[in-house]
């Protein structure tokens, strides 16, 4: 029986997506991964332009962390984008398979996590339309991540924003950072906190 890695095509639903909505169809022949969230379909191919092979979304780069981090921490569909990835590298030879081979390696020792899998649940937990008992209050949320606001003693929900990537955060020397895309352990164990989940449920 073939393995996951094995078939031409591997569908699945992340086990760590709350809303049960998204399904990963990734396309060994084709080099693709088809991100449909409720029939919203964004698309990543790999293609070579230039003397570069990589990642694309409607024909722009992107990161192969970023592709990864569609997985919802998807243990199969991880597997299945890098050995896509790394099989692309060594066709496209050292010269010009060098980036994304790289990459590869990096992907395979990253310490740090994707953010997008706590930021579905956060919008799925404090979404207007579930119970009111049963909505996620975000000053909760910050406390128990231990994000506190020093001057006013509550929650400080500014930094949970940030920490989840849904807000920027702004230096007086340099400006607004863009938002976090990706966290450390340490971090991603206080947003499990935060948003009252074991850790296993958001695939760490």
């Amino acid at each position: 029986m073939n393995t996951p890695l094995e078939r031409s095509v591997l569908e699945v639903r992340p086990a760590c997506d709350p809303t049960g909505a998204l399904r990963l169809r990734i396309d060994r022949e084709r080099g693709e991964l088809v991100v449909d969230d409720d029939a919203r379909l964004t698309r990543f191919s790999l293609s070579q332009q230039g003397h570069e092979v990589g990642w694309y979304r409607e024909g722009s780069p992107v990161e192969l962390r970023v592709v990864l981090a569609q997985c919802l921490r998807d243990f199969d569909a991880e597997q299945a984008v890098l050995e896509l990835s790394e099989r692309a590298a060594r066709r496209a030879g050292w010269d010009r398979g060098c980036r994304l081979g790289e990459a590869v390696r990096d992907a395979r020792q990253a310490k740090r996590l994707p953010v997008l899998p706590f930021q579905r649940w956060f919008a799925y937990l404090t979404a207007p339309e579930r119970p009111e008992g049963e909505r996620l209050c975000p000053v909760e949320a910050a406390l128990r991540a231990g994000y506190v606001d020093a001057r006013k003693g509550h929650g400080d929900t500014s930094r949970l924003l940030r920490r989840l990537g849904l807000a920027v955060h702004h230096d007086g020397r340099r400006g607004a950072a863009p938002p976090s895309q990706f966290v450390s352990a340490q971090t991603a164990l206080a947003l499990c906190r935060a948003l009252d989940r074991d850790p296993t449920e958001l695939g760490i």
